[in-house]
This record gives C-alpha cells, sequence and structure tokens, in this order.
C-alpha cells in the first residue's frame, strides 16, 4: 500500500472495476496531481477502486517486472501521466499483449485495461527560455516548426537578437538534437492518440490535445487534499521576526523567462520596504534577482516532494506572486501557485500576471489579485504589503473558492463518470485498434 501526503491510496482487498497506477518513490507534483489525488478520490468514490504499485525507478530484476505487468494487466483501468515516451509506448504494448487470449491468470479478461493517460503541459510550444526546451524544444516563439540545423533566437532586454540555442550544441550534459526533440514529440502524439482516454489540467490545455488529433479528452483540474496542508495546522514556524514583510514565490526552472518580466521592479520595492524579505524557492535564477540586496533575499532550494506541502504549510509568509508571461506555453499550465497559497492552514492570496490560466480562474480583488502591466504590478504589490486585513480576506476567499471547486471530493465523481463511460465505449468497439497501432509504431520491440 502506497501513501502520499498522509492519505493511503491501495485498493486492494476491495471489490469492483479496479485502476493500476504506480507511485516511484521519487513522485513529484505532476504524479501527485495527475495519479495520486485521483486514485485516492475514486476509492472513497467507491466505482473504481485503485491499486498502486511502488516502485524505485530503477532498472527492476525478471521478478519485479513480472509483479508489475501482472497487477497491471488484472486491471480493468491503467493510469499513467506525464510525456509519453519510447519506453512508455513499449510498455503500454506489452501489457496489452498479456490480456487477450492468452493463458493462467489472464484467461479471465476478456478485453486487454482502458489505458488512460494524463499530462499538464503543452509539450508543442515548449518556450525557449525554459530549460526543457533542450529536449522538448520543437518551435520558435513564433510558433513556427523548426527544422534541424535551425539556431533558436530571441530579442533580449537591449533591443537586440541573440542565439539562446544551436542545434547539435550541449548545454550541460544535454544535447539540442532539433530531430530528436521532432521524434519525441511524434512518439507523444501516436501515443496520446492510441489510449482511450486523456485528461488535461484545463480546457484550454484539453482544447489543444482535442486540435492535435486525441478524440476523448476530459478536464480533470489539479485537485486539493486539504487534511494533506491542514493537518499541520498546530505546527507553524513561529515569525523569526515579526517586522519583516515576507513575499514567496516557489516555482521550477521554466520560470526564467517569467522572472525578467518583473525585474526592473524588484529594486525600487526592496527601497520602498526596507523591512521585505524575498523567499525564493525552487529553481534559481541569479541574474533576474540581481536587484534583490542580499538582506532582503533568501533563497530555499527545493526539498524532496514527500516533504513540499509539510513545509510549504509551515512556512512563514505574508502573500505568493506568481509572474507569468503570455505565451501558448504558460496558457496550458494550471493555477497551482494560487491553489497551493489557498490551500495552507493560514490561506495567502496570490498576486498573479493576469494571463492564464490565473486570469481564467482568479476573481480580481476577490481571491487574489493580478497585475497586467509592471506599473499595476507594483501598485498591487504595494496594497498587499500594506494591508494586512486585506491579504486576510483575499486569502480566506481564495480558500472557499477552492473547497468549492478545487477540493478532491467535488472534481473525482465527474472523472469516474467519464472514465465508466470511456471503458464502456472501449469494451464496445475494436478492442485491438491500440495494440494494432503499437504494433505498427514499434514493430517487434
Amino acid at each position: 500500500m502506497a501513501e502520499n501526503g498522509g492519505r493511503a491510496v491501495s485498493g486492494a482487498g476491495k471489490s469492483g472495476l479496479k485502476l493500476f497506477t504506480e507511485r516511484k518513490i521519487d513522485d513529484g507534483a505532476g504524479a501527485y496531481y495527475r495519479l495520486h489525488v485521483p486514485a485516492i478520490g475514486m476509492n472513497e468514490d467507491g466505482r473504481i477502486i485503485a491499486v498502486v504499485q511502488d516502485y524505485t525507478g530503477g532498472l527492476m530484476g525478471q521478478p519485479e517486472v513480472k509483479e508489475w505487468f501482472g497487477m497491471a494487466a488484472r486491471c480493468d483501468f491503467n493510469m499513467y501521466a506525464g510525456a509519453p515516451t519510447h519506453g512508455c509506448i513499449t510498455k503500454v504494448k506489452h501489457i496489452l499483449q498479456l490480456v487477450p487470449g492468452t493463458s493462467g491468470p489472464f484467461k479471465r479478461m476478456k478485453y486487454p485495461p482502458t489505458v488512460i493517460w494524463s499530462i499538464d503541459d503543452n509539450m508543442h510550444f515548449v518556450d525557449p527560455l525554459n530549460q526543457s526546451y533542450a529536449y522538448h524544444g520543437t518551435r520558435l516563439p513564433d510558433g513556427t516548426l523548426l527544422e534541424p540545423g535551425d539556431n533558436v533566437e530571441i530579442e533580449g532586454p537591449d533591443g537586440k537578437m541573440h542565439v539562446l540555442w544551436t542545434d547539435g550544441a550541449k548545454y550541460g550534459a544535454q544535447l539540442f538534437d532539433i530531430a530528436e526533440n521532432l521524434r519525441k514529440v511524434e512518439v507523444a502524439d501516436t501515443m496520446l492518440k492510441g489510449v482511450a482516454g486523456l485528461t488535461c489540467t484545463t480546457d484550454r490545455l484539453s482544447d489543444h490535445y482535442r486540435g492535435v488529433g486525441v478524440e476523448n479528452v476530459y478536464t480533470y483540474p489539479n485537485s486539493v487534499i486539504f487534511e494533506d496542508y491542514q493537518r499541520w495546522k498546530n505546527d507553524r514556524i513561529l515569525r523569526k521576526d515579526p517586522k519583516r514583510l515576507r513575499v514567496l514565490w516557489q516555482g521550477g526552472s521554466s520560470h526564467l523567462g517569467d522572472w525578467f518580466s518583473i525585474k526592473p521592479m524588484l529594486p525600487d520595492l526592496c527601497r520602498q520596504y526596507p523591512e521585505l524579505l524575498w523567499q525564493l524557492w525552487g529553481a534559481e535564477f541569479p541574474s533576474a534577482w540581481k536587484g534583490i540586496p542580499d538582506h532582503q533575499f533568501e533563497f530555499l532550494p527545493w526539498v524532496q516532494y514527500q516533504s513540499y506541502k509539510t513545509v510549504l504549510s509551515m512556512m512563514d509568509y505574508d502573500f505568493s506572486v506568481a509572474p507569468l508571461l503570455p505565451n501558448v506555453f504558460n496558457e496550458g499550465k494550471s493555477a497551482i501557485k494560487f491553489y497551493e497559497s489557498a490551500a495552507v492552514p493560514d490561506p495567502k492570496p496570490c498576486l498573479a500576471a493576469n494571463v492564464p490560466p490565473y486570469s481564467d480562474e482568479m476573481i480580481d480583488g476577490e481571491t487574489g489579485l493580478l497585475y497586467s502591466s509592471p506599473a499595476e504590478f507594483t501598485e498591487k504589490f504595494c496594497l498587499l504589503a500594506e494591508n494586512p486585513a486585506l491579504r486576510k480576506e483575499l486569502g480566506e476567499n481564495a480558500q472557499q473558492w477552492l473547497k468549492e471547486n478545487r477540493d478532491y471530493t467535488v472534481t473525482t465523481p465527474g472523472l469516474v463518470d467519464w472514465m465508466l463511460e470511456t471503458r464502456d465505449k472501449t469494451t464496445a468497439g475494436d478492442k485491438s485498434a491500440l495494440e494494432d497501432m503499437l504494433n505498427e509504431y514499434l514493430g517487434d520491440d
């Protein structure tokens, strides 16, 4: 039985339709929100029982492989998340081949598992300022598809064009290979078009994948289990210095360009509020943070994801910021920074860019603050900095919105309905369509 955030997610021993998913020991936010939260919700709903297999993420020996495939093939559903790779396609093909027409423990299985995939990013429009462009970048900023041999340039703050990526060049240990990146996207598209159903985090992302040919897509938003945050309510760290104004940003390496969008405002805000302390957690962007004096800066490296919600719930900050550039890739993100600031025991407001996904979900002046320009960022930053009562009101309103719209007990029943409908369609139609597609793509792999 696996646990994540204090909640058991194994449905072993229960009757009814079964769903298989997996839990790698060092799973991050993507697997938590796209696999484990819905698994917990399904077990509480009761119509589909989730069975979760732990594994280390390393090479498995023959007994472990046999156990893994055996469990996956016995279940009515298989659910996976992330960018599909060649290895993922091979794994699903072998699962399907274990079931129909075989002997032994799989003889009772009339149909192969209904494969559900979940994805939370737009793989086709990764922005060049995102470090993952090295292995997923296939387009220029204007959307033009790259060709082998191309260089990728962007206009810098100085108005000049700068080469960011050169085909065939190494960036650290990663080779930027346009042909290989195009192949990876083709692999992913092949997989997503062949599975029985795809879940996405937002309607915008769902519409994108429908547009590239994925037929059965369901929007299952990233959903919150409040217990994973609220159980730390009595353990919050006491304020070290009540006179400091603490502003939190947390995020990964895809946000470098977003920080440059607010970099010009940082020195003036630091001078205006000498008590200001920026708490910057996650990826490190020294070039974007140069305007912050050392005594007003606290960098916090990432923790293991198993500890993430615990640390966030115990952190001492007044409000969070979520800068975001307006581009197609960012429009496919979810408003997770808004959610998590509101989910903690003492909910905090978020100051976010007035672009999707935040503009689709936040209500400006009611559940948070949105900004559309550098001047408005400064204006609303000051408004939050100087009004504790407003911070409290916005934070509480945001948490109430979250409970009504993103609590996993609210969102998961609709997902279960869709999965059951998908299973009915799969078993009523061509049972071998996905396997035929995989065979055509993989050959004898």
